[in-house]
């Protein structure tokens, strides 16, 4: 924002008020007041970066009777899936256009620590 005078005064910021998009742009912008100023700021939000993701897990539900893949080095069939995680980013305005995003998969949350894995990566891809 910017103040008319010189300077701002000390009461800057005494009284904030948020969480309305007042430029009905999808985002809450804030308005700054002083004390006793009857002057107010207003900051307008927009986005910096957007960023979209999808998940695809194939099949949906799985089978353990269905076993279609062979565990390396096993020769063994096992119940398989694929899992699919894409991620993109654009910048809006004067920043860098490489992000450097750091993605976990957890194949068993619910799994005890140091309990029997119950999945595993077999094959992996960038």
């Amino acid at each position: 924002g910017q103040w008319a005078a010189q300077r701002m005064p000390p009461s800057f910021g005494y009284s904030m008020h948020g969480a309305t998009d007042l430029d009905k742009n999808g985002y809450p912008d804030l308005i700054v007041g002083a004390f006793g100023a009857d002057k107010a700021v207003l900051y307008r939000a927009r986005p910096v970066i957007n960023v979209e993701s999808e998940l695809d897990v194939t099949p949906s539900v799985l089978n353990p009777e269905e076993k279609t893949c062979d565990l390396q080095d096993t020769g063994k069939k096992v119940s398989c899936f694929k899992v699919k995680f894409c991620l993109s980013a654009k910048a809006v305005g004067k920043l860098s256009s490489t992000f450097n995003f750091q993605v976990d998969l957890q194949l068993d949350r619910l799994k005890q620590k140091g309990a029997i894995k119950r999945a595993l990566f077999i094959h992996s891809q960038l």
